[in-house]
């Protein structure tokens, strides 16, 4: 007896030794961190902290095309956090590494002390090997195909628009590593993580990378591209009052008032293309993690009004196509056009440029969500939705525009492969 007492003991302080030399390694590990990197990534402007020849991308593509475009769409670029990704996530700890524990303790508990540092200091790390394969991706498609510019559905900087060094990270991998915003005519569509609601920083810092307002307009013979800024109604942050969200609800999309009517409303309608393409981070139908953006008080006020209010605009206008990111996943949403001679609107959630992707909502869920659409008057079906990277290819031409999705395997992603089609014949052809 006391033999077995003494060797449980013997047992215990092993395991104490063990533990104690784990804290000590997760001490090392964030020392090691806190003196492997400079600084947090504070707020500031990028025009203080970088010369201009480092963060301007240059505009390569003028606002009025001689022909008709072949061009990629991709959206949401942002890294994310080791913490949240590599410690936080179930999966991590369903795994057959943990038959090995306590070995594996360390590299999970170094996994969490690193990641809750560099949350810490503001300095997203994961991700880099998904980014990087996409951004190598779409650069070769641009040097194999006939591709006349990239449309990019917005969360383009590392996290936190409001931070020069998240604006680096992006302008690193696609600048310095590869030269991809040099040699390719590059268009943004402002995200919620490009923090252009924040006026002291976020704002300044995209109109000081990007040579683009946050609403501008595209043509080709027979295309009208527009690119909006939906953060105007869908504030993350709470970031403007009500009030002025309102306004410039009214200002930039529908006004109501035909003598002094808002900008999108405006150009659509004065546009005669035979195809209308319209880009906005925020989908405003989507079967995705963010749905409910359209209905969350926190996001602005009357926001299911105002979605009314635009997609009825878009069916009035003869819009096909809508672009949107923020979802983390492909989808294809088709809004069934009744009479309308333009035929469905498409709406394409193109949102696996690199970040983590999400996952798909449940058959079950779906189903809600698309008897809540059709309670609110809109009839929408969900025609394609795959957790997958992906880029869209996009041909115009007198007769059609093609939209074709390939997704990048990480296994292979040398090797794109064809997710989705759709043909949308000219509807002035008819």
């Amino acid at each position: 007896m006391d033999q077995k007492y003494s060797k449980s003991g013997q047992y215990s302080q092993k395991r104490a030794i063990f533990f104690n030399n784990s804290g000590i390694l997760c001490l090392l590990l964030v020392f090691f961190a806190i003196f492997s990197f400079s600084g947090c990534a504070t707020k500031g402007l990028v025009t203080e902290e970088y010369d201009a020849d480092f963060y301007r991308v240059p505009k390569l593509l003028p606002d009025i095309l001689d022909e008709d475009p072949a061009f990629i769409v991709y959206g949401d670029t942002q890294a994310d956090w080791r913490i949240s990704q590599k410690f936080l996530r179930k999966e991590n700890w369903l795994t057959w590494k943990m038959a090995i524990f306590p070995f594996y303790e360390l590299c999970w508990l170094g996994n969490g002390a690193v990641g809750i540092f560099n949350r810490l200091r503001c300095v997203p790390d994961y991700g880099s090997d998904s980014r990087r394969m996409m951004r190598d991706a779409i650069l070769k498609e641009w040097k194999t195909s006939p591709i006349d510019f990239i449309l990019n559905t917005g969360d383009i900087c590392a996290y936190d628009g409001s931070r020069p060094q998240h604006w680096a990270l992006f302008l690193r991998e696609n600048r310095q590593e590869r030269s991809l915003l040099d040699e390719v005519p590059y268009l943004p569509t402002a995200g919620n993580h490009d923090r252009v609601n924040n006026l002291k920083y976020g704002r300044q810092n995209y109109q000081a990378v990007f040579d683009y307002p946050l609403f501008y307009y595209v043509e080709s013979p027979n295309m009208g591209l527009f690119v909006v800024d939906s953060n105007v109604m869908i504030d993350w942050k709470g970031e403007i009052e009500d009030d002025e969200q309102d306004r410039l609800f009214a200002e930039w999309f529908v006004s109501g008032d035909p003598d002094c009517p808002g900008w999108l409303e405006d150009e659509l309608k004065s546009c005669d293309k035979p195809f209308k393409v319209v880009s906005m981070h925020h989908c405003p139908v989507s079967f995705g993690h963010h749905w409910t953006d359209w209905i969350s008080d926190s996001n602005g006020r009357n926001l299911s009004e105002k979605r009314k209010a635009l997609l009825d605009l878009f069916a009035e206008t003869g819009v096909q196509v809508v672009f949107s990111g923020h979802d983390h996943i492909y989808q294809r949403n088709v809004l069934e056009s009744g009479d309308r001679p333009e035929g469905d609107i498409h709406f394409i959630v193109s949102s696996g440029g690199g970040v983590p992707l999400r996952d798909l909502t449940s058959i079950k869920e779906m189903g809600i969500i698309g008897e809540f659409y059709s309670n609110e008057g809109i009839e929408v079906m969900s025609e394609s939705h795959f957790k997958a990277f992906h880029y869209c290819i996009v041909q115009v031409d007198s007769a059609e525009m093609q939209i074709r999705t390939y997704t990048v395997p990480q296994s292979s992603p040398e090797e794109p492969a064809l997710l989705d089609e759709v043909v949308i014949p000219n509807p002035h052809r008819n």
